[in-house]
């Protein structure tokens, strides 16, 4: 056997165990020492660590190969609990974003998070913590369970180990921010959520796998992994909060902006006439599931008050508001039609409670940046006798909340602006604000949140709409409960959709605001043959159309183009008008209602929220009830109508039938006069004194 067959057979045994590093090393020496006598020192030796050199190598490769490949269990189980994070980051974000941005959110909704006693979604995923830098943290959950989840895939098909290295870490993080989270539920919000509850057992889940399959024993991963997640990390990060603002955008862009002007019609008495109203309290309280009742204090109304409707009425309506609450300005849609109905035979009370520590001090953080300056601005608008109307701008144009737009609403009323600026910039929470936070803050146990309504002193808790709100109202007057319920269906809906289009229409509506005088056409237009505009009920309208191509239809019809402001007066039953003076009319006051039909969105009126490719646009006229107030139809949903009468002007307007809640307001600026698809269409206008 020669030297080299001898050194190899040494070398296995010592791996084997048979012998050991010392008994290997005598051996060693002893067989080189005899074939040093044959062939020399030098050419044995180097003959020996030229064989023995690639055995010890090969062993170390085998090792290191067993010691890579990660149990492929881990890897399975890891994806499982990844996506289940991927799914509640995003269900999280929406509750959030709905719950915070839509006025039509209704509270303990969300699916699987039912609101008991120490246990409330609501409250957790909208509080101050629920968003780090204004980015909500389940939107931020979702990149780095996404991480998790392609870490694990790469393991899987690659058979490493390194990749757990990286969950492991990944896993230790999200542990430990659970925990932060947890102990501010628990101890900060005192209330839970079950969704937040099942994601931190999530995190939990990553770091406890990965410590099974042994990925602590690993210290080194490759450079190139490292960055290669950091990267994918930071991307996946980018694109979700862009596409969360994106869809809260889409809430914040679709929320109604104007309310009812019944109650002004009513002409009921309120304190910006200069009413009295006598001091009174009231004990509140709440009724329970059981029928225990839970006193929470004493409410005061009194001549420091904000009120409207009969001062020496019986039945009281006392609401808790913020004038930057997105479901606060929802609620007041309905408290006008509640006023215009019971005004002589109820009386409201609002009272100011800004979710900001600024001028709160009972709220644990602040959430709406500007509603202390807007509450501060409604109360130097009652002191000159306009509050009431200062209200209403202000809900109504509650997406610009800042000290200039609060003074332009003040100047459009026709207040005394010196007084007002001087009363804006006077240091310091007006006292009614103060009165008003410092009562409800007083009540023990009653959780801190607008709106707030509560009747008689009692804690008003079923759904918040006039229907329920005419029901109680109805009950507290006297009237037996069927009768109440009966009364309060009136209120049901909101409005009075027509079921049917007139017969024998003109082609085009006139339309006079002032100095704004047009024709426009009733309906979305479709083109003949030769490529003229044609309009009517029953047409198909044209679909896929270019900005030219829309221009030329309707100057081969004789009429031409509309320009934007005259497409959003047909839409809003007003004038737009520039207020700022920057020669765009879609970030001023709203002048009209938001929906061409009215105040607040119904869904089923117009062709929108067809987010299917089945759906297409539909013939003109197959939605009697999406009419504007001057008798205009489909300006919302259907087809997205090109107008500007110079291609520098040219913009979409009005949205189509894939948009969630498209509005009058609802505009994009950035397509090409060129540029066209299947929901481009458009309609004409004749006529145009107005500029």
């Amino acid at each position: 056997m020669s030297v080299a067959d001898e050194l190899k057979k040494l070398a296995e045994l010592r791996d084997s165990g048979v012998l050991s590093d010392e008994e290997f090393a005598e051996q060693k020496a002893r067989l080189l020492a005899g074939d040093v006598a044959e062939a020399g020192d030098d050419k044995a030796s180097d003959t020996a660590s030229s064989i023995e050199e690639p055995v010890v190598s090969s062993q170390r490769a085998v090792e290191d190969d067993e010691r890579g490949q990660a149990p492929a269990w881990a890897y399975v189980l890891l994806i499982l609990v990844a996506a289940f994070g991927v799914f509640v980051g995003g269900l999280m974000t929406h509750h959030h974003d709905v719950m915070s941005y839509d006025p039509n959110a209704q509270e303990g909704q969300l699916i699987g998070c039912a609101a008991d006693e120490g246990v409330n979604c609501d409250v957790v995923n909208t509080s101050s913590y629920s968003e780090v830098m204004g980015i909500p943290i389940a939107t931020l959950a979702i990149p780095v369970y996404l991480l998790v989840l392609i870490l694990s895939v790469i393991g899987l098909m690659k058979k490493r180990r390194e990749p757990l290295t990286l969950i492991l870490a990944l896993g230790v993080g999200m542990s430990l921010y659970s925990v932060f989270l947890f102990y501010i539920s628990k101890v900060e919000l005192q209330n839970l959520c079950t969704w937040c509850v099942r994601n931190y057992i999530a995190s939990f889940a990553v770091l406890g796998i990965a410590l099974i399959a042994g990925a602590w024993r690993d210290r080194v991963v490759p450079m190139a992994l490292v960055k290669a997640s950091v990267l994918l990390l930071v991307g996946a990060t980018l694109l979700a909060m862009g596409g969360e603002r994106m869809y809260r955008q889409s809430l914040i862009g679709d929320q109604p902006k104007e309310l009812s002007k019944q109650a002004d019609a009513a002409k009921l008495s309120s304190s910006d006439e200069g009413g009295v109203l006598e001091p009174r309290s009231f004990k509140s309280f709440a009724v329970d599931r059981r029928g225990r009742e839970i006193v929470y204090g004493t409410v005061k109304i009194g001549p420091g008050n904000r009120w409207r409707g009969n001062p020496k009425a019986e039945v009281v309506v006392i609401e808790y508001a913020d004038l930057e609450c997105p479901i606060c300005r929802n609620a007041a849609v309905h408290f006008d039609r509640l006023y215009a109905a019971y005004g002589d035979r109820v009386l409201f009370v609002y009272k100011h409670f800004p979710i900001n520590r600024r001028c709160n001090s009972h709220v644990r953080r602040s959430k709406h940046n500007y509603a202390c300056i807007a509450a501060k601005a409604s109360e130097c608008a009652g002191d000159q006798g306009h509050f009431w109307h200062y209200l209403e701008t202000t809900f109504r144009n509650q997406h610009n909340l800042g000290a200039r737009s609060l003074r332009s609403h003040a100047k459009a009323l026709g207040l005394d602006m010196k007084k007002f600026n001087q009363c804006l910039r006077k240091r310091g929470t007006p006292d009614g604000v103060k009165n008003d936070t410092d009562e409800l803050g007083g009540l023990e146990k009653m959780r801190k949140s607008t709106p707030k309504v509560l009747i008689n002193g009692e804690l008003y808790t079923g759904g918040l709409s006039a229907e329920g709100l005419a029901r109680e109202i109805e009950r507290r007057l006297g009237t037996d409960e069927g009768q109440a319920a009966f009364l309060a269906e009136a209120f049901g809906g909101g409005d009075n959709a027509p079921s049917e289009i007139p017969q024998d229409l003109s082609e085009m509506q006139s339309i006079e605001y002032g100095d704004l005088k047009f024709q426009i056409d009733r309906f979305e237009a479709g083109r003949d043959d030769d490529g003229k505009a044609v309009t009517g009920k029953r047409v198909i309208p044209s679909t896929g159309v270019t900005w030219h191509g829309a221009k030329e239809a309707c100057e081969a019809a004789g009429k031409r183009l509309c320009r934007a402001e005259e497409w959003f007066a047909a839409c809003q039953g007003a004038a737009p008008k520039d207020d700022n003076g920057n020669g765009r009319i879609f970030d001023d006051r709203i002048e009209g209602s938001l929906y061409p039909y009215g105040d607040v969105h119904r869904p089923g009126r117009c062709w929108d929220g067809h987010k299917r490719n089945a759906y297409r646009p539909v013939y003109t006229g197959e939605h009697p009830a999406c009419v504007s107030r001057d008798g205009v139809y489909d300006l919302t949903g259907n087809m997205a109508e090109w107008v500007g009468d110079t291609p520098g002007k040219a913009v979409l307007m009005g949205g189509f039938y894939e948009d969630r809640r498209p509005s009058c307001l609802t505009y994009d600026p950035n397509w090409g006069p060129s540029q066209s698809s299947i929901y481009t269409g458009f309609r004409c206008c004749s006529g145009g004194e107005g500029k």
